[in-house]
Parts: C-alpha cells; structure tokens; sequence
C-alpha cells in the first residue's frame, strides 16, 4: 500500500511540476507578445510611423534597418556571437520582443485593421492547436522537426532570393509553405519543451532552457502571423 502511495505521490509532484514548467514558458512568450502588440500599437498608432515608411509606403532607411534587426540579433545568438548564459538569453527574448514592435508595424501599415486582427486571431488558433497536438500526442515528432528546420533555411533562401524577383506567385506559394512549416514547428518543440521537464535541470538552466523554448515559440507565432496575413490580408 505505502509503494502504491509513494507511486502517485510522486505522480502528482510530476505532473504538478511540469504543468509549472508549461506555464512558465508560456507566460515568457504571452508576455513577449503583449510586449510586441503594444509598441507595435505605439508606433503603429503615432507620428513615428513617419520615420519608418515613406509617404508612399515604401519602407525609409530606418524602417529597412528596423525589419532587418531582429533577424540580425537571431543570427548572432545563433551563431554564438552573443553569449548564451542565462542573462544573455533573456536579453536576446527581450530585444527580439521590442525590435519586432516596430517590425510589425510597418507590415501592418499596408493592411486594414480587419485583415491584421483575423490574422492575428488565426495565428493564435493555429498556434494553440499545434500546441496541444505536441503536448498531447504519444507520438515522437522529433523526425518531423528536423525536416521542417531543413525547410525552415530552404524557406528562408527562397525568401531573399524573391526579395530580387518580386514574383508574386513564389511569395504566395511561400507564405503558404511558411504556414506549414511553423505551424509542425510549434508542435514539435511543444513536444521538446514537455521533454526537457525530466532532465532534472539545475533552475538556472532550467530557466534558461525556457527562455530558449519561449524565443523558438514566440517566433513561431510572429512568423504564421505574417505569413496568414500576407495570404489572407486586404490592403
């Protein structure tokens, strides 16, 4: 009897700590997002609109800069430039959070508000259900994953190389593709995270491991928004 109590004893702080560990990483990327909406929302919603697009709509030096910058501070930490000390990774999530305010709000300028709201709103489905899908499923998407962060760089190729054909026809199909790729993005490092919980991490590295989750999550979410608007949006 006691061994079967023990049993759901440690069940219980299990389960209990690791619905912690879920909420801990969530609430980083609810924060980053919230964090994002309202600078976006400042610039967006104030004359400082003026110093990153042009009257004609085209984007000024400091808006190019601007939409550049956070993949330029991605590509440091990624590469090692920037340390990855646990005060390090909070300053890359926090400076990818407000650099991406203002990113935003230059996309966000050449659509309508309803298209910019129901492509929020569907990013957050989308992003909710691979969520759960990850967390819940029995299935290893481990495989999965690594195919799409192969897609992930071949996107990212096409990307710059449209940037010189301005085809309209490749930016759909991308976008599209986009919307895949982040969407089994979300759900296998959602699976990842729920792992990690049973390596019995010191807490700094536990955290830090969190910080990580919260920037690859946050831009998931960022990137099917731009990508659902860019399919759906009407300017």
């Amino acid at each position: 009897m006691k061994n079967s109590q023990n049993q759901y004893a440690d069940a219980y702080f299990y389960d209990e700590g690791l619905r912690k560990h879920m909420i801990s990483t969530y609430s980083l990327v609810t924060q980053g997002l919230v964090a994002t909406a309202l600078t976006a929302a400042v610039v967006g919603g104030t004359n400082l609109m003026n110093l990153f697009v042009t009257a004609e709509g085209g984007f000024t030096g400091l808006g190019t800069a601007i939409s550049l910058a956070p993949l330029a501070v991605l590509l440091l930490f990624m590469f090692g430039i920037v340390g990855k000390s646990l005060a390090s990774t909070k300053a890359v999530f926090w400076t990818l959070v407000l650099l991406l305010g203002p990113s935003l709000a230059v996309t966000a300028w050449h659509y309508t508000g309803a298209s910019v709201i129901n492509a929020a709103l569907a990013a957050i489905a989308t992003f909710m259900g691979a969520s759960l899908y990850g967390y819940t499923t029995k299935k290893s998407l481990a495989s999965m994953g690594a195919f799409m962060v192969m897609g992930l760089f071949g996107l990212i190729a096409a990307s710059i190389i449209n940037i010189f054909l301005g085809s309209s026809a490749l930016d759909f199909a991308l976008s599209c593709i986009a919307v895949l790729i982040f969407t089994c993005l979300t759900a296998w490092e959602t699976q990842e995270l729920k792992e990690t919980y049973g390596l019995n991490l010191p807490s700094e590295e536990t955290e830090k491991l969190q910080y990580l989750f919260a920037i690859n999550l946050y831009l998931n979410i960022i990137n099917l928004f731009r990508a659902i608007l860019n399919l759906t949006g009407s300017r």
